[in-house]
């Protein structure tokens, strides 16, 4: 069964473009990842320090394989100090 989840965090202004880069980073790798069928990362033009961030994984397993993973520890570790608000997490499904 699909797993699916959105994420949303608003970092600081002054950490946008480090922001930038570490999910640029994190999102390449997911495309790596088995089981990771979507990533994605979403910014808003009116709220340019706010994200989105949409995943769909195959199953739990790969769910659970992405959340342990070095490279979720090591985005983590970069991206939460930079945070205002969030992360929050919701599941979603298609309508």
């Amino acid at each position: 069964m699909i797993v699916r989840h959105v994420s949303w965090f608003t970092v600081r202004d002054d950490a946008v473009d480090d922001a930038h880069a570490a999910i640029r980073a994190f999102v390449e790798h997911t495309r790596t990842e088995p089981g990771t069928l979507r990533y994605e990362s979403i910014s808003f033009d009116a709220t340019p320090n706010r994200f989105l961030h949409l995943m769909e994984f195959a199953d739990e397993d790969a769910e659970r394989a992405h959340a342990s993973s070095d490279a979720v520890r090591r985005f983590t570790e970069v991206l939460y100090p930079l945070c205002t608000e969030g992360p929050e997490f919701e599941d979603w499904s298609p309508v």
